[in-house]
């Protein structure tokens, strides 16, 4: 009988575990520098949704389309046809690591 409580109790603990690490791989924040790197000279404004999501902020700064994320910021200016011109990272003013983020880290999701 005790055995029994023992191997709920574990089950319990990896349904648990399992589900938090699922939870911080859905919620993982787009605008990171990986996604950064995977922006590219002429890709399209389509392609660059597809990669970091709908622009959080709908007017342009500096002439750049913005994505806001947790702890940085993208800005990509787009020529006249609608390609990739340039874009920039920046860190986000303000954005202590919180910790959802120290178990991204951690876990290396991020």
């Amino acid at each position: 009988m005790k055995r029994r409580y023992i191997c709920l109790a574990l089950a319990m603990v990896l349904v648990g575990v399992t589900g938090f690490v699922i939870f911080l791989a859905v919620t993982r924040d787009p605008v990171n520098e990986t996604n950064f790197d995977k922006i590219q000279l002429d890709m399209t404004k389509t392609e660059v949704q597809a990669i970091l999501g709908r622009e959080t902020s709908p007017e342009l700064v500096w002439g750049a389309n913005v994505w806001h994320g947790r702890r940085k910021v993208i800005l990509v200016s787009f020529d006249n046809d609608g390609l990739v011109l340039n874009k920039d990272i920046r860190e986000r003013g303000g954005a202590d690591e919180d910790m959802i983020d120290k178990f991204r880290r951690w876990l290396r999701l991020d």
